[in-house]
């Protein structure tokens, strides 16, 4: 199990990498030596995460199914949150990559699991109709100033954790809101700059499964 967490961090830090060079290099606003600092930080946040899980799994009754569902969506999202704070979107291409993965784990929990599929189905259709929801009203009373890509991003968050999606909202927009007061006394921002949700989703989402 242990070997599992930390090879999966490494192929995880390789597809961050591809996937940077591939997607983020054309238009990324940073230099060739600060893009290697950030792919160095991808390992780096990688291994950490599957150092922390190969410590924490043995202590719990976590599957290794369970494992890996939690970790690709938690490198997932880390790669999002990097997204989201250099160029202020959210790819479609990841997010349509989580929601494929987290079908065939449906698929491979019907096959072993079968006397349990239709409670997990059923939770995660409906934590993804929350998760989607939820940002796509707030969009709608914010005028827009939350994203479409954030409410694809909570609604995946949801197809994955089901109703817990609401204690990762808590989570995200606790520190969200925590954060910016911070910013704003240091008068970094203002109430009238845009914050990226991505980095603050990813941090609730780990801090969830952590307490959880």
């Amino acid at each position: 199990m242990d070997f599992f967490y930390i090879t999966s961090a490494f192929f995880a830090s390789y597809f961050a990498y591809v996937y940077n060079n591939i997607y983020l290099q054309a238009s990324s606003p940073f230099g060739p030596k600060k893009n290697l600092r950030m792919n160095t930080l991808y390992l780096v946040i990688y291994l950490s995460l599957g150092l922390l899980y190969s410590l924490v799994a043995p202590r719990s009754d976590l599957s290794a199914l369970d494992g890996m569902m939690q970790l690709v969506l938690l490198y997932t999202l880390f790669l999002i949150a990097i997204i989201d704070i250099q160029l202020k979107i959210i790819p479609n291409t990841l997010i349509i990559f989580l929601l494929i993965v987290r079908t065939i784990f449906l698929a491979v929990q019907l096959v072993y699991t079968p006397e349990q599929f239709k409670t997990t189905i059923f939770g995660a259709l409906i934590g993804l109709l929350i998760g989607g929801g939820i940002i796509l009203v707030a969009m709608i009373l914010s005028k827009n100033s939350i994203g479409a890509g954030d409410a694809k991003m909570f609604a995946t968050i949801g197809f994955f954790i089901g109703m817990d999606v609401l204690s990762v909202f808590f989570f995200t927009f606790a520190i969200l809101v925590f954060v910016s007061l911070i910013l704003i006394i240091l008068k970094k921002v203002t109430l009238k700059d845009a914050i990226p949700l991505a980095p603050f989703a990813f941090t609730g989402t780990l801090l969830f499964y952590l307490l959880s």
